[in-house]
């Protein structure tokens, strides 16, 4: 069992929830050095393999002020906004409120590692739709469900292979560059397409000849 992942913390929350529903309490632990309390979950099978430490229950109280506001300011930035500045001086009680009344999540080392996953995952799976944009335009923008992208990119049997990416993003922003500039020296008359692609740009320059 891999118990790494367990902070101190963590580990206190689990004996902590196992006191409020058992008469045998476990007693005096928070003065044990973190191996010591990993023995004793382990005795009493406080230790789940499925558990991450997104579900543990924290005590806000035993965490650190500025450990605090780090997780206030990934609420906020994960929002794209600023930390507001009278919440950013709050007491560390207020402050503990102030993230309980607002579900803002304490962001153990583990918690962290999950969503840097998670975003990573998210960030090639849109990669994927915008390889298939640009190199075959056979993607369906308007039906697409941000948040299931995975089955639509199953669904349409995309090409996953997204190595060449930024070669083929080079290659089109050249076509339409210089299709742009053909046309305004000539004055021809040409759609603005909103959506970019490479078989978009080729049919166009295809008609100019």
């Amino acid at each position: 069992m891999d118990t790494e992942r367990y902070n101190r913390i963590e580990l206190l929350a689990l004996v902590k929830a196992y006191n409020k529903t058992h008469d045998d309490k476990i007693k005096n632990v928070d003065k044990l050095k973190k191996d010591e309390i990993i023995e004793i979950c382990q005795k009493y099978a406080l230790l789940s393999t499925e558990n991450t430490g997104q579900n543990v229950h924290i005590d806000l109280r035993n965490i650190c002020k500025k450990d605090l506001i780090r997780d206030v300011e990934i609420f906020f930035m994960k929002q794209n906004r600023h930390v507001p500045q009278d919440v950013a001086q709050l007491k560390k009680q207020d402050l503990i409120d102030y993230m309980q009344l607002n579900g803002i999540t304490h962001y153990t080392p583990e918690l962290i590692e999950h969503e840097v996953k998670s975003i990573q995952h998210d960030n090639f799976l849109k990669h994927i739709i915008t390889y298939n944009i640009i190199r075959y335009d056979n993607v369906d923008v308007m039906n697409l469900d941000n948040d299931n992208l995975q089955n639509y990119i199953d669904k349409n049997s995309l090409d996953t292979s997204i190595d060449q990416l930024q070669a083929y993003a080079t290659l089109l922003c050249n076509l339409h560059t210089a299709y742009e500039t053909f046309c305004k020296t000539t004055r021809t008359e040409y759609v603005r397409d909103k959506i970019k692609t490479i078989p978009k740009m080729l049919d166009n320059i295809k008609h100019l000849c």
